[in-house]
């Protein structure tokens, strides 16, 4: 007599080496065919799976200012606003400034947002420049450069 089995296994998957690079779990399926003497441990140790993850593409990641923030942080301060543009969207209508020179990024986005209470929450600048500011000493790399 034939079962089929489905064997759910984590694997996680090697990382690429690159400033993004990190493990990643990923939960892979795999259906095996095979004999009643077996049973479902046997079959999903015989099944083994190996996935390599692909590589980073450029600066297409969302973190892209990962071993960049120092040239990130330089443009910000001395690169010229050539335009400011409304977004049209937001709670705290950002614009989208375009800078020059354009390496390495050639807009951000600029939101005013004065110290204050509004909407019974306590909103200010310093708090995103704290944010940034403390990603920096923990090395979470999850906040862009601010």
């Amino acid at each position: 007599m034939r079962c089929a089995v489905l064997a759910l296994t984590v694997v996680t998957l090697a990382p690429v080496p690159g400033p993004t690079a990190r493990a990643v779990p990923v939960l892979v399926a795999a259906l095996q065919v095979s004999g009643a003497s077996q049973s479902a441990a046997q079959a999903s140790d015989a099944t083994k799976i190996i996935v390599q993850a692909p590589p980073p593409t450029g600066l297409t990641s969302a973190a892209a200012w990962v071993g960049r923030t120092e040239q990130m942080e330089a443009h910000l301060k001395n690169a010229e606003i050539v335009s400011i543009q409304d977004i049209g969207t937001g709670v705290t209508r950002p614009r989208r400034a375009h800078l020059k020179p354009t390496d390495p990024f050639e807009s951000l986005v600029w939101k005013v947002l004065p110290p204050g209470r509004k909407s019974g929450y306590w909103e200010s600048y310093k708090s995103e420049v704290a944010a940034y500011e403390l990603d920096k000493l923990l090395g979470m790399n999850m906040v862009p450069p601010a």
